[in-house]
C-alpha cells in the first residue's frame, strides 16, 4: 500500500495579505466611516509629498472621530482594515495605504481648503459645548490670540475662571490648539499646527 503524505494544516503567514494583496480592491466592501479613514490617510499623503506613512493622530481628526486618538470606534475599524480587508498598515503612531488601499481612496487632487479642514474639527468637537466651538472661529484666522481676550470675548469673567480653564483643556487635550506666548508675552492660544495647513 502506498505511503500517502498528509496535507500541513499549518496556516501559512504571507505578506501578501498583509500588504492588501490576498483580495482584489474591487472585490471588498468598506462602509463610509472605513471610507473617511481610507480618504483622510490619502489625504494627508498628498499634502506631504506622497510619500511615507502619516500621523495618525490626524488622521482620525480627519475622519470625524472626535475622541482623543480616535476612541474604541476608530481603533475597531483600522484594526479592520488591516487584518480583515488588507488595506492599510499602521503601528502605534503613523499609518498608510497598501495597493489596494489606495486604489479605494477617493482622489485626492483637491484637498480641503484651511477653513474646511477647521469645520471638521469643529464638527468631531462633541465636549466643551458651544464656547469650544466659537472659540475655534476666534482662532481661526491662525494668528495668536491673548487668553485673556478670548475668555472676554467668549463671556468668561477671566481666564482664570474655572469654566474656561477646564473647556481650555478640552480642545488642548484634542489636539486643536496649542498655549503659546502673545505678542506682549503673555498666555496666549493659536490653533495647532496641521489645522493652519494649506496645500
Amino acid at each position: 500500500m502506498a505511503k500517502t503524505t498528509p496535507k500541513s494544516t499549518k496556516k501559512k503567514k504571507t505578506a501578501a495579505k498583509a500588504a492588501g494583496s490576498a483580495s482584489t480592491s474591487s472585490t471588498i466592501k468598506i462602509t463610509g466611516k472605513e471610507q473617511e479613514i481610507l480618504n483622510a490617510i490619502s489625504t494627508l499623503k498628498a499634502r506631504g509629498g506622497g510619500n511615507g506613512s502619516v500621523d495618525r493622530a490626524k488622521i482620525y481628526k480627519l475622519a470625524g472621530y472626535s475622541k482623543n486618538k480616535g476612541g474604541k470606534a476608530f481603533a475597531n475599524a483600522i484594526t479592520i482594515l488591516r487584518k480583515h480587508k488588507g488595506l492599510i498598515v499602521f503601528d502605534s503612531t503613523t499609518m498608510d495605504l497598501t495597493e489596494s488601499g489606495e486604489r479605494l481612496a477617493e482622489p485626492t487632487a483637491k484637498l480641503p481648503s484651511r477653513d474646511e479642514g477647521i469645520d471638521k474639527a469643529k464638527e468631531g468637537l462633541k465636549r466643551g459645548g458651544k464656547k469650544a466651538r466659537d472659540m475655534m472661529d476666534l482662532l481661526r484666522d491662525g494668528e495668536v490670540h491673548g487668553r485673556a481676550d478670548v475668555a472676554a470675548d467668549l463671556g468668561y469673567e477671566s481666564a482664570r475662571q474655572k469654566a474656561f480653564v477646564n473647556m481650555l483643556s478640552i480642545v488642548k487635550g484634542e489636539d486643536l490648539i496649542k498655549y503659546v506666548a502673545d505678542g506682549d508675552g503673555n498666555p496666549g492660544l493659536q490653533l495647532s499646527d496641521w489645522l493652519l495647513e494649506t496645500e
